[in-house]
């Protein structure tokens, strides 16, 4: 380069033309794909994430023949660290999305996290040991992170107030659609083919939907704040009670969830409730859809019969939604309770099984509408990655390998004696089942601290109207 020539940057139309076709495609999303139908496009988006999820867990006897290919003990642990080294990958990338989407297009984030969930799929469906696996399990969790953090923020944002709810419900409903499929899908491939198929078959039905969520015109207010307050406000939310007890809620909840999506086969089979794994599966999928769907629509018609409405403070907010949280976790306890000493009974136990499940997903839209009203607009995604790296750690990450181990601790005691065996099962159902007491507790101390927070709210709101009237009064 000569002395005092000037640097033009390179190709300066191609970059042009670029942003406007950039512009143009959003423009077109924004115009032909409305809330309303954007909404249907996460629900698949989410279902086949489930879908995915839970393939392990649905071919669960078939997955642990190809780990004794790799291992030669403790493979119900192996399994079980096959879910947990997921929700592992999953939590850390949600912390690290949060804060990407403050700085970026979130869905640009999201639509680069779903082509690494995409390549994790494929070569999961290939994997040819056990190790290959379990680091294409870890990459699949890093991917669907963003996706998880962003789209619930988005809802809360976009979604016409009186119609949160039912919007979060459509969203979380094909939790349950896509596990069901997951499970009953794998069940039946599983044993009649192979369960790689589940894999390979699931992830290129992601890619016209990643190129649409590539342009979503979506950006977050207030991007003028730092790196550094962004990061010092995420740090105070650990300073809000609501914020902390609402992650201890849900981790008691993904406990129970995760564990049954690991041994939920083995324990209704070896509890003597079904023969084979194919018809295990197929109704526990059933039980998951059917429950997942009336949760969810339940979940969200109660929230919007509740009418809250514009004129509702944030901490008014917030009440109502701790309200709705509690009385769910409460009605999913006593129905779990049920199922502990129902177990001879099929009947009895599948019909308390389903309720309790019902009310499960019915808690889910309100957790997240709990922790996005914990935090400002900008730092709503950044509070549900730290809420879920949180509830993640202590709820899903451990879940499938302590009750691994708890189940490989009973049934080692109870030998080759069939009925001591019988009982190891049972005695792995009440372990699991105890987290539903914490999750109880957990709740009942988010409505304590949510009312604390209106009183104040109240009081201060009286202060001001006393004060501006003494004013008036004065003048």
């Amino acid at each position: 380069m000569e002395d005092g020539q000037t640097v033009q940057p390179e190709n300066p139309v191609v970059i042009v033309e670029e942003k406007e076709a950039k512009t143009k495609a959003a423009a077109w999303i924004e115009r032909h794909i409305p809330f309303n139908r954007m909404i249907w496009v996460f629900f698949v988006m989410n279902m086949l994430n489930y879908t995915e999820r839970v393939v392990v867990s649905g071919s669960s006897m078939k997955m642990l023949e190809f780990i004794r290919k790799s291992v030669s003990s403790h493979e119900n642990t192996y399994l079980g660290a096959l879910t947990s080294i997921f929700i592992g990958g999953f939590s850390i990338a949600s912390i690290v999305f949060g804060y990407l989407v403050t700085k970026h297009p979130p869905f640009r984030v999201v639509s680069w996290a779903l082509i690494c969930w995409l390549l994790a799929a494929l070569c999961s469906g290939l994997a040819p040991n056990y190790w290959v696996l379990l680091f294409a399990r870890l990459v699949s969790g890093v991917g669907e992170a963003a996706f998880q953090i962003v789209v619930p923020a988005y809802v809360n944002d976009c979604a016409p107030l009186e119609r949160v709810g039912s919007s979060m419900a459509i969203l979380y409903s094909a939790i349950s659609v896509g596990t069901a499929v997951g499970f009953m899908g794998s069940g039946y491939v599983s044993q009649h083919y192979s369960w790689r198929y589940m894999y390979l078959g699931v992830a290129p039905l992601m890619l016209p939907l990643i190129l649409i969520t590539y342009f979503i015109p979506y950006e977050k207010k207030n991007k003028e704040e730092s790196q550094l307050s962004v990061i010092r406000s995420s740090l105070g939310l650990f300073k809000d009670p609501v914020f902390i007890f609402s992650f201890l809620a849900e981790a008691s909840g993904v406990f129970i969830c995760a564990a049954y999506m690991a041994f939920g086969n083995q324990l209704l089979i070896h509890l003597g409730l079904f023969q084979d794994e194919s018809t295990s599966s197929l109704i526990f999928g059933a039980i998951s859809v059917i429950a997942g769907l009336i949760g969810s629509l339940l979940g969200g018609a109660t929230l919007n019969w509740m009418k809250i409405d514009a004129s509702f403070s944030v901490a008014k907010k917030l009440l109502y939604y701790a309200y709705h949280f509690g009385a769910c976790a409460l009605c999913c306890l006593l129905a779990f309770v049920i199922t502990a000493f129902t177990v001879r009974s099929r009947v009895v136990f599948l019909g308390a099984f389903f309720f309790a499940f019902t009310f499960v997903f019915a808690s889910n839209p309100t957790w997240s509408l709990v922790i996005l009203h914990t935090a400002t607009p900008l730092l709503r995604p950044m509070a549900l990655g730290v809420a879920t790296i949180c509830y993640h750690i202590l709820g899903d990450v451990p879940a499938p390998i302590v009750v691994g181990r708890v189940l490989d601790f009973f049934l080692k005691r109870a030998g080759k004696d069939k009925v001591r065996v019988w009982y190891a099962y049972l005695y792995t159902h009440w372990f699991t089942l105890c987290q539903c007491c914490c999750m109880v507790l957990w709740c009942g101390l988010i409505v304590l601290f949510a009312k604390r927070r209106f009183s104040r709210e109240k009081e201060s709101l009286i202060v001001e109207e006393n004060a501006e009237f003494a004013q008036c009064r004065v003048c």
